[in-house]
């Protein structure tokens, strides 16, 4: 027998039970706590060993013996072809609230869909033009939200689904690859120019669960006296009812969206043939932001010779502040922060940051575009492959801009 619930569920705590074949085990540990122990035949890496209080995977691996050479597009129910998304940032109190409508390709027939969204942040509704409000309801401590197909369940194409969330949700600073750790015993009282930087780290609007590409149309809104910055093209930027307003189109398939806040000043914007440049800084830094673009264009020009055309239309680059240099990749995008000039000396040295060789850092990230965004590894256990490739791309550079003798001493 099957039933149907018709009626408002109150808000209480959903369990799903695994499926037939499938184990979950909890159980308390003297030192770790309560662990949990699962097997779940339908995925890649079907057993699991979870700490749910630090939120942190003790392993992970294949069951009978198979190998980790597998590709997170198999066996996937669901691609995410568009997203649309209007989001409202205060960003004084961390607050933001935003629609998301998410154009999916069904692949195989499913009753729910998982997408990835963060706990912090409250979803309102989940609707669809062919179903109406779907019942929803997230997964605790893995920032999962389960969307209930409804009458839509076993159908195969393409539905919009349209996500309504909002919640205080802090973003994570950027960080260097290779990082730079203060000496130990420095204080540092200079005043560090803010801007918030809302990237892959965590799932800030609702995505799929694994990488996917996708198309997107974006509209942020700010209080007055902030930008928004993301990649893709800048369709307009203006002021509504006293807040700004920033629209952007991706019309090239990126693997996630970044958005950048904060009081940062246009200092360049001017087209390279096709491909169209963008500079911004916050006060301090905005005169460096215009020669970091021209430094970059020069860097991209050498990659496009060596690997092929940049993936994107544009190039837009903001630099911020941080008490440790950092660097972010999103498509079409590059966020730099750099320490501000009193706060310069101090660091501990690190070999593999190469801070000595002018433009190593920039090339890495600038590299990203082509390994990480242009090519992606099948799965996480070959993210590091673009890692790699992005610090020898900036080795190459470091031979093409400096010569021989530099290239050898980096390797």
């Amino acid at each position: 027998r099957s039933f149907l619930i018709d009626v408002a569920l109150p808000r209480s705590p959903w369990w799903l039970f695994p499926s037939l074949g499938d184990a979950t085990a909890t159980f308390k540990t003297r030192r770790r706590g309560t662990l949990t122990y699962s097997v779940a035949a339908a995925e890649p890496e079907a057993i699991s060993l979870f700490d749910r209080a630090k939120r942190r995977q003790i392993c992970l691996y294949p069951k009978d013996g198979s190998e980790t050479g597998y590709s997170e597009d198999d066996g996937r129910a669901v691609d995410v072809v568009e997203h649309n998304l209007r989001v409202r940032f205060e960003p004084s109190r961390r607050f933001l609230e935003g629609t998301d409508t998410l154009r999916l390709r069904l692949l195989s027939a499913s009753s729910t869909i998982r997408l990835r969204l963060d706990d912090a942040l409250a979803v309102q509704s989940v609707t669809s033009l062919e179903g109406g409000a779907h019942l929803f309801f997230r997964v605790r401590g893995q920032n999962s939200l389960v969307v209930s197909l409804g009458a839509l369940a076993g159908r195969a194409g393409e539905l919009e689904l349209t996500v309504r969330y909002r919640g205080i949700h802090a973003p994570e600073g950027i960080d260097r690859e290779t990082m730079q750790a203060p000496a130990l015993g420095e204080e540092d009282e200079t005043a560090i120019e803010e801007a918030l930087v809302y990237s892959n780290k965590t799932a800030w609007y609702p995505q799929g669960s694994s990488d996917d590409y996708a198309l997107a149309r974006i509209r942020f809104e700010v209080p007055s006296g902030f930008t928004a910055l993301t990649g893709g093209t800048r369709v307009t930027t203006r002021t509504a009812d006293g807040r700004g307003v920033f629209e952007y189109r991706q019309s090239r398939p990126g693997k996630y969206i970044t958005a950048v806040l904060g009081r940062l000043q246009e200092s360049l914007s001017r087209d390279a043939g096709s491909l169209h440049l963008e500079a911004f800084g916050v006060s301090r830094a905005r005169a460096e932001s215009a020669r970091q673009i021209e430094k970059a264009l020069e860097i991209l020009r050498y990659f496009e010779s060596e690997f092929g055309p940049y993936p994107y239309d544009s190039l837009r680059l903001a630099l911020i502040e941080g008490r440790t240099p950092g660097g972010h990749s999103p498509p079409g995008m590059i966020v730099l922060a750099q320490r501000p000039l009193l706060l310069r000396g101090g660091l501990k040295d690190d070999p593999a940051s190469f801070s000595d060789i002018p433009g190593f850092f920039l090339a890495h990230e600038l590299a990203h575009q082509w390994w990480g965004h242009g090519v992606a590894g099948r799965n996480y256990h070959e993210r590091w492959l673009s890692e790699g490739m992005a610090q020898y791309a900036a080795a190459l550079w470091t031979r093409h801009s400096l010569g021989e003798a530099a290239f050898r001493n980096a390797l």
